[in-house]
């Protein structure tokens, strides 16, 4: 299974930019009412096309903290708290100055964007969650759970029905919370530390994926055996999961963008489809090894992208006006290829034999 994790990082990074173009792009589309023959039906679907593609991407971050509780499985041997410790601090010290500086950045691009300082909403929620954009909520996880293997991993070795169990019933209580909170979901989401995007309820949120991880990490080899044997089963359980998971959130009166991922059915749906692809004997080809080198940079990738998209949203929706019925689509396609190759771009640069700051360059991007 091990050798499979390059290539689900490159499929799952690819997948998380997807995700961001396309919800860019859906920002900024001007809503259609008055719908009168296939051009305007057309409009009127394009913002469904972008949600549903948005939506099926949403196995990408439980994949990365699959991937990252199986490796840190295999780096803490529960040996000594001090080893352990010691591997914890060496994987902080990659990612701090990548996650500094990036976001150093993305302060920057929102005061060139806004012409000056930032509103206080945005210094009250960089405060309160530490992200510069959204999307570094992820970097945020990894800090979480990297001290938490400490703790979690000698525990999975011994007791994994536990930790399983734990994870599950905080999943089902976090979705439970959202999908029928009510008055409790407003009152929880408004606690400095607690919100939906920061502080410890965003851990309970997602440590399903990263303990299943975790476990598996302890027994790769019954694991992998375990899926090959049900290979249908998680076929047949990712296309219906996929199709609920889209059904769900369109059938939504109002679709909550903070909550989406976290919905019953995407959460089925990101564990079947990464079940699926274990479950696959993929073969040697150009485009595997495409996404493998996609997946060796894929951290670097995902600092960089966000605030790109973010960056250029505007002035890409702006330029393609021209290309009327098929702006909407051709925006978040040109969204998602300059959050792809800019970031490609400044990490082959990097890598090159004739950049002169090589150690400085590898440090920013966490390499």
């Amino acid at each position: 299974m091990y050798r499979k994790t390059a290539l689900l990082r490159g499929i799952a990074i690819v997948a998380v930019i997807t995700a961001h173009s396309f919800s860019r792009a859906y920002i900024y589309h001007a809503p259609q009412t008055n719908v009168q023959g296939f051009a305007d039906l057309w409009l009127l679907f394009q913002p469904r096309l972008l949600l549903i593609v948005r939506q099926l991407c949403y196995f990408a971050v439980p994949a990365f903290l699959l991937i990252t509780g199986m490796f840190m499985t295999y780096a803490v041997r529960g040996q000594s708290m001090a080893s352990d410790w010691k591997v914890v601090r060496g994987r902080i010290k990659i990612l701090l100055p990548a996650f500094l500086f990036w976001s150093l950045v993305g302060v920057i691009k929102q005061m060139l964007i806004e012409g000056g300082l930032p509103s206080g909403s945005y210094w009250r929620n960089l405060l309160l969650s530490g992200e510069v954009t959204s999307g570094y909520y992820f970097i945020l996880l990894l800090f979480q759970f990297y001290a938490f293997s400490i703790f979690l991993v000698p525990l999975a070795a011994r007791r994994p029905k536990l930790i399983l169990s734990i994870a599950i019933t905080l999943q089902i209580i976090s979705t439970l919370i959202h999908e029928v909170g009510g008055l409790w979901l407003n009152v929880w989401t408004n606690i400095p530390g607690l919100g939906s995007y920061h502080g410890l309820y965003l851990f309970t949120r997602w440590s399903l994926y990263f303990v299943i991880g975790v476990v598996v990490g302890t027994r790769t080899t019954q694991v992998e055996k375990w899926l090959k044997m049900r290979h249908g089963m998680f076929a047949l359980a990712t296309v219906l999961f996929g199709f609920l998971c889209v059904a769900q959130y369109i059938l939504l009166k109002k679709p909550i963008w903070a909550i989406d991922q976290h919905l019953i059915f995407v959460t089925l749906y990101a564990i079947s489809a990464i079940g699926f692809f274990f479950s696959l004997n993929v073969k040697t080809s150009r485009m595997k090894r495409t996404f493998e080198k996609l997946g060796v940079v894929s951290l670097p990738i995902y600092l960089i992208h966000p605030l790109i998209v973010e960056g250029v949203s505007k002035w890409v929706f702006k330029y393609t006006e021209i290309l009327h019925n098929l702006q909407l689509i051709f925006a978040a396609i040109i969204l998602f290829f300059l959050g792809l190759f800019i970031p490609w771009g400044i990490i082959s640069m990097v890598k090159s034999r004739w950049f002169p700051f090589k150690t400085l360059g590898r440090k920013i991007l966490g390499l």
